[in-house]
């Protein structure tokens, strides 16, 4: 499509050219930041500039996430301009409730000449229908707006409220495991009636918040595609009687102003800057707003002491894990915790401040009801009537459910980000409530936080500060010095991890197209060589097992060879099929057929035979392979021209036959019984594109994370009773035979069941990858700090014996025991660093050590030696290592 150009003026007054599609759309949307820290001035410095750029005759739209603010923020303007511009403020204490929105469209469509500044919250004006001429004006949004909701709605019987007025689709918006939601051309009308809800419907009630999201064209709802299909079906997972609905902020709710903006801490840290950053969008610094901060870091750390109450992380269910005193007493860690805080407030003799779950505040209330004690509202934001307190108590528990965690996951959000946007974030807007806002004041401030790791996280951005344990009289007391938040060294930004896997992705597209025959030219692949032909197969894992998968560009060809092949190559356009008489033969018979329907009535057909023995059965490949490609063999990774089709050998497993085709509810496939029968059988899954190794590896991994996402594990988990899926994992190679349908050696065990309802399709190679659920390894880094280090020396003398077991047992449980979403994975690297260079296991034997503590596997064979490579580097290496081995 013919680029143009549009020119846009930038918030600081400069102009720009911003390309443009010839259909108008821009083909980046760009949006300006401000990441300041808790009382920098951000909200002064953009009133500031809001001011300027009035008497210039320019319009400014401000929004903020409370009332309160916005209130205070209409004086602030009306005292600054001293009046000589127009400032309008639109929410429910000016218009009244249920009209603002209608009042602030009215405004814009009629009172829109000269320059003018309007302040409304974040709410008003997200949910906006229209926006008259955005072209016009700046938007400017004080803190960061929430930019996803998870839904999880128990309708197993009711579920035709919602399923019968929406549609759910496959799109460039969702993937392998979440399709995306959108009302019904039919049913648009009801869920309209639905928010409205005029006979005040309790069942209407309980959708209402996920139908606005539904309707809302600046929000994307996704669905997880088998909780959706299973309960229109009936016939779901056992167990899965909800639907799990997730919505996400659009960039389009900030797309086509003059300019906008966004501000808050942590910024480039929150949900928002990664969703956003995922779909493209250019996010540059605000330099007239950053520049006018008073300042950039606290300057104030000196003050601040962080006292966190337990070594491990803080959650709902934690608070009611029953821990034992030094007494023999045993209460629950919720009282353990606000019992050692009651006592050390009681030291201080100030006033205090509190913030609890809202099922605990007015519990906590009672516990400080002997002291000077002041609740704050569990939104923070704008309540700055509180800094002249200097001692605070910050509690809540804000995870998000299991089910968000692996949502968001999916989308290369972690679960640290998660906790630590979602958990941490708000309890530093929450401490700074106190006289730490105040750049002017020099009392102490103490803050206490219920775990350490959101302690240090804090203090991070608190320069010299004092971080230490509340000091609650555990029996089994955390050792003070180990453990911690893992320091991260050059750890991946979220921008990087982006432009990693964007990188990842125009590799694998760039392979399928030129399979596909739509890329040719060679003088433009030369500049987009990305690798050469590796043929080595290793070890690899998926989800916790060893398996014989070629690492990410085993088998790998440069794009030069693959255009070389799909030129001389006359099978490439067909769906070619090897035959094999044995598992050993390198011989094979050659057949071609039209389609992928073709094949599988093929496929079939054989199921009506009946065998003596598997060994008499013919084998079959949907690989292609050419013996000259690699002179040392005839079907290894190296002969391979192509791959189509993607085929599973579950053997003896616990996962039934129908569990694969619910969780791919929409995806084409067959699924038939082995020889042997029982709970052995095959999944055939076609393909629309072919494929190379690195696609095919997108491919399969995607599957076995969506089998084990739903509770599935390999056969070495550690934890018996997690039921098995029995894949095979050595047949995930693309060089793997497979015996055709037969019938079962037992008849009773014979099935042949082909998943062709109307939705499926056969699966769409370039879509997975380009929309690729995998979540991507992080960089192991961890430091510890001077005293941790030596403590650790300390251990790494005695670890001989009986003491070296206690350790390496020691050290497993306390990795086991870090939850989801608080730095498992550094966790993990921080196990192998101990077990390697404290207890002195090898880097050859590392992997077993690691694999039987890891219980909830979700480190692959790909990570473990990530780690051996780190370990091996030297960049980690204690200095009492060295000496010893000098020694």
């Amino acid at each position: 499509m013919p680029v143009t150009a549009r020119l846009v003026c930038r918030p600081d007054g400069h102009f720009q050219f911003l390309p443009k599609l010839s259909s108008g759309k821009a083909m980046k949307q760009t949006i300006f930041f401000v990441d300041a820290v808790c009382g920098a001035g951000k909200t002064t410095a953009a009133i500031t500039e809001a001011i300027e750029q009035a008497r210039r005759g320019e319009r400014v739209l401000m929004a903020f996430p409370s009332i309160q603010l916005v209130s205070q923020t209409h004086s602030r303007f009306l005292e600054a301009s001293e009046g000589r511009i127009r400032v309008h403020r639109f929410d429910t204490g000016t218009q009244g409730p249920g009209r603002v929105k209608k009042a602030l469209v009215d405004h814009l469509k009629h009172f829109s000449d000269g320059g003018q500044v309007i302040l409304t919250t974040h709410a008003s004006f997200l949910s906006l229908p229209y926006f008259h001429r955005p072209e016009d004006w700046h938007v400017v949004i004080d803190e960061i707006p929430n930019s996803h909701e998870g839904f999880q709605l128990n309708l197993a019987e009711e579920h035709r409220v919602l399923t019968d007025h929406i549609q759910v689709a496959e799109d460039a918006w969702s993937n392998a495991m979440y399709h995306s939601v959108y009302p019904s051309p039919q049913g648009k009308a009801r869920l309209e009636e639905c928010v409205e809800n005029a006979k005040h419907d309790e069942v209407w009630r309980y959708v209402t918040p996920i139908v606005e999201r539904i309707l809302h064209p600046d929000w994307h709802v996704s669905v997880e595609a088998s909780s959706y299909f299973g309960i229109l079906d009936r016939d779901g997972l056992e167990g899965r009687d909800s639907l799990f609905l997730y919505a996400d902020l659009k960039p389009s709710a900030l797309a086509g102003f003059r300019s906008a903006t966004i501000m808050g801490a942590w910024f480039q840290e929150s949900l928002l800057f990664r969703l956003w950053l995922r779909q493209g969008v250019d996010f540059q610094v605000h330099d007239g707003i950053t520049s006018r901060l008073m300042f950039r870091e606290h300057q104030n750390g000196a003050r601040l002491t962080l006292l966190w109450g337990f070594d491990g992380p803080w959650s709902k269910r934690g608070k009611d894990r029953e821990v034992e005193l030094l007494d023999g007493t045993k209460v629950s860690a919720w009282k353990a915790l606000t019992d050692a805080t009651l006592k050390r407030f009681s030291t201080l003799g100030q006033p205090v401040l509190f913030v609890d779950n809202k099922d605990r505040q007015e519990a906590l209330a009672q516990v400080f009801a002997g002291l000077d004690a002041t609740p704050i509202p569990h939104s923070p934001f704008g309540h700055n009537q509180f800094q002249d307190r200097h001692v605070i108590a910050v509690l809540p528990a804000l995870n998000p459910p299991p089910h968000e965690f692996g949502y968001l996951g999916r989308l290369g959000i972690t679960a640290e980000d998660v906790r630590g946007w979602i958990y941490q974030q708000w309890v530093y807007q929450a401490m700074n409530r106190t006289s730490l806002r105040d750049r002017n004041a020099t009392e102490p401030v103490t803050v206490v936080v219920a775990d350490r790791d959101t302690a240090e996280k804090i203090a991070e951005v608190y320069p010299g500060c004092t971080v230490a344990g509340l000091g609650i009289p555990l029996k089994a007391e955390p050792e003070q010095n180990r453990g911690g938040r893992p320091r991260k060294v050059q750890a991946l930004t979220g921008a990087e991890r982006e432009r990693r896997r964007r990188e990842k992705i125009a590799k694998i597209r760039a392979e399928i197209r030129i399979l596909e025959g739509s890329v040719t030219d060679r003088e433009i692949l030369k500049e987009r060589v990305l690798s050469n032909v590796v043929t080595e197969t290793t070890k690899r894992s998926i989800g916790g097992f060893r398996h014989d998968m070629p690492v990410e560009v085993s088998g790998a060809r440069s794009f030069e060879d693959l255009v070389d092949l799909a030129s001389v190559r006359s099978e490439l356009t067909g769906i070619e099929i090897s035959m094999f008489g044995s598992i050993y033969s390198t011989e094979r018979e050659a057949t071609t057929v039209a389609d992928a329907e073709s094949f599988i009535v093929q496929l079939k057909a054989c199921h009506g035979d009946s065998v003596e023995s598997k060994k008499v059965n013919a084998l079959a490949n949907t690989t292609v392979f050419d013996p000259d490609l690699d002179p040392e063999t005839s079907r290894g990774l190296g002969n391979i021209v192509h791959i189509w089709g993607v085929w599973l050998d579950i053997d003896d497993g616990q996962m039934p036959a129908d569990v694969i085709p619910k969780l791919l509810p929409t995806t084409r496939m067959v699924v038939y019984n082995s020889y042997s029968g029982g709970t052995s059988y095959r999944v055939f899954i076609p393909t629309r594109q072919k494929m190379h190794v690195r696609a095919y590896r997108e491919v399969v991994q995607q599957i076995v994370q969506i089998i084990e996402a739903a509770g599935y594990v390999g056969p070495k988990h550690p934890d018996p009773t997690r039921p098995r899926h029995g894949l095979d994992a050595s047949k995930f190679t693309p060089c793997s035979l497979f015996y055709l349908p037969c019938q079962a050696r037992d008849p009773v065990d014979s099935f042949f069941h082909d998943h062709n309802q109307a939705r499926r399709r056969i699966l769409d190679v370039e879509a997975w990858v380009e929309r690729s659920i995998l979540i991507e390894p992080l960089e192991f880094v961890w430091v510890p700090d001077e005293v941790e280090m030596e403590v650790l020396r300390e251990q790494a003398s005695e670890a001989v014996g009986d003491r070296r077991a206690e350790l390496i047992h020691r050290y497993a449980e306390e990795y086991r025991a870090i939850p989801d979403g608080a730095g498992r994975h550094q966790g993990f690297f921080r196990l192998a660093w101990k077990l390697h260079y404290v207890c002195r296991v090898n880097l050859q034997e590392l992997d077993w050590y690691l694999r039987t503590s890891d219980t909830a596997p979700a480190h692959t064979d790909s990570d473990l030696k990530s780690i051996r490579k780190s370990l091996a580097s030297g960049q980690y290496t204690p200095a009492w290592w060295q000496v010893r081995d000098a020694a």
